[in-house]
């Protein structure tokens, strides 16, 4: 179930004695790491899903999950064996292609605890290349987890002091009613745990990230730019004709087409609204946001919901309370 990375680097690292931490949360985990580890790649589906920490030199964490119902849950001692296939397998095919791979060998393997679930920490190296793998099923949110921290062999005592930090904050579940962390790269965010990933770009000239509420009919979508001077200089129409060449057609063409849209311009300010057609006005689909500049972070922002009119004051103030919360970096 997961997609192991093999390391073998070479690099030389501050002593750990200075290091700090930070809350990083993403697809529905929140943990404390070293505050210079970065979302360095993502993929994965409501069903199943990673993501991947890097520092400046190497990739370090890798969190992988997949969902499995309580009635079919696996015990941590199964769901290790069937990591350990997924790496030999791994190992096999990257041999078959003439590279060479050095063998796996355990350095230990004990039981711990993960967010009050029985796990299985396996720590294992392949030359210069220490490893440490932890394995657990969370019976609330129905996931069977993977995590793997990557370190040089000459990094041991910082590996046990990360790997106490990393697993001792991990969360995997949550109050219904609580708020999820997301560590977008502009800004951190806070969202409804009904809220999945379905769609991610991060570049210096656009990024946007796109969520669907699992629950109901109603997709949130957050665009943004860096560098304001050099991207509006090229759109002769300003936040607008960057919205609608940018966001509107990477994310919201994809889902559905409004046409026509309303836009309403107050100083860096500019709200959106579109209603398409329907029969049964209920059930008409709605387009509702708003585009800023924020100078302080030197960034152009914005943030749309489509849904059904009968949500539109929920979108609205979903859109408000994002919005909000983008704006807060800067303030």
């Amino acid at each position: 179930m997961c997609n192991p990375i093999l390391v073998i680097i070479r690099y030389d690292l501050p002593s750990d004695h200075i290091m700090e931490y930070v809350l990083f949360g993403w697809r529905n985990v929140e943990l404390e790491v070293p505050d210079n580890w970065f979302l360095a790649a993502d993929g994965g589906s409501e069903k199943k899903g990673y993501f991947r920490l890097d520092d400046s030199l190497q990739p370090r964490l890798e969190l992988v999950w997949e969902y499995v119902p309580f009635e079919k849950a696996l015990a941590p001692s199964i769901l290790l064996e069937k990591h350990k296939e997924t790496l030999e397998k791994h190992i096999k095919k990257a041999k078959k292609k003439g590279l060479k791979i050095p063998e796996v060998k355990t350095v230990m393997k004990r039981e711990i605890k993960v967010s009050g679930h029985s796990a299985l920490l396996w720590v294992n190296r392949m030359e210069e290349s220490l490893n440490n793998a932890v394995v657990w099923y969370c019976e609330k949110s129905e996931r069977a987890f993977v995590l793997n921290l990557f370190f040089r062999l000459d990094e041991e005592e910082t590996s046990r002091r990360i790997l106490n930090r990393v697993t001792k904050s991990i969360k995997c579940h949550f109050p219904q009613d609580y708020k999820v962390l997301w560590s977008l790269y502009v800004a951190p965010i806070r969202l409804p745990l009904s809220f999945n990933l379905v769609s991610i770009k991060l570049t210096v000239g656009l990024s946007y990230i796109v969520y669907k509420d699992a629950d109901e009919y109603l997709y949130l979508i957050i665009g943004y730019s860096g560098l304001i001077k050099q991207i509006l200089s090229k759109y002769k129409k300003g936040l607008v004709e960057w919205f609608s060449k940018g966001v509107k057609k990477n994310t919201i063409d994809k889902i559905e087409r409004f046409r026509r849209i309303k836009f309403e311009k107050r100083n860096n300010e500019v709200t959106l609204y579109k209603k398409n057609f329907s029969l049964i006005r209920s059930k008409a689909n709605v387009l509702y946001g708003k585009i800023w500049l924020d100078e302080k972070l030197n960034r152009i922002f914005a943030v749309s919901v489509i849904t059904k009119i009968k949500k539109f004051e929920e979108a609205r103030e979903l859109v408000e309370d994002v919005s909000a919360q983008l704006t807060s970096v800067s303030t």
